[in-house]
């Protein structure tokens, strides 16, 4: 027979187990799986340190990717090489790309391009290399996405780790492709074709920074 003093033990007991238990299921829960979401840019990290003067050498833009206007304002990608380094440590640093994008936007008598949105976000080297195969996925015939054999609409995306993605679709109805830049929530709409030259553009800043 238990008594008073050992069932208030017994009880404590019961609940420290739940407790222990409820702790392993939330780290159960928080722990990253592979392709999750990690940290930010490693660029990105480096300019918010403080107390530290930073150098930042922007190279020419590797190029602006904009279609021709349709009865509206299209969206544009700006590529931006960028190196950064601590002054006290010249030869570590992060280089990377700033990457621009402005929305699309229907044109009327009340609007003007400079009226549309714009964001940026930061990808590290790597990221911009993983970006190019990407795109290299999409544009191949072959790619297994790209006939719908599957469904009627297909989509296929890259997202990088500073809300960074690029998205293309294909519609088996009438045949297209189409794609789309964002980031931040700020959407660039591209006809397919650009693909190649977005691509040409981050392989160009690619080969630019591993030169430096």
């Amino acid at each position: 027979m238990i008594g008073t003093k050992q069932k208030m033990t017994v009880g404590r007991l019961h609940i420290l187990l739940a407790v222990a238990v409820a702790a392993l299921t939330l780290t159960g829960c928080n722990r990253r799986e592979p392709g999750e979401k990690s940290a930010e840019p490693r660029i990105k990290t480096l300019l918010s340190s403080t107390d530290v003067v930073l150098v930042q050498h922007f190279y020419r833009t590797a190029g602006e990717i904009e279609p021709q206007s349709n009865g509206t304002f299209p969206g544009y990608v700006i590529i931006h090489p960028v190196w950064i380094y601590r002054a006290d440590a010249p030869g570590s640093g992060e280089k990377g790309a700033r990457i621009e994008v402005a929305e699309s936007k229907v044109a009327d008598e009340r609007t003007d391009a400079d009226d549309r949105t714009k964001a940026s976000a930061w990808l590290d080297l790597d990221e911009l290399s993983d970006l190019s195969s990407a795109l290299a996925y999409y544009m191949d015939q072959k790619s297994p996405w790209r006939p719908g054999r599957y469904s009627e609409h297909v989509e296929v995306g890259f997202e990088s780790k500073d809300q960074f993605s690029v998205s293309a679709f294909h519609s088996s109805s009438d045949g297209t492709d189409s794609l789309a830049v964002e980031a931040h929530g700020v959407t660039a709409y591209l006809p397919f074709d650009d693909a190649a030259d977005l691509k040409k553009t981050v392989d160009g800043a690619i080969a630019l920074l591993k030169a430096k």
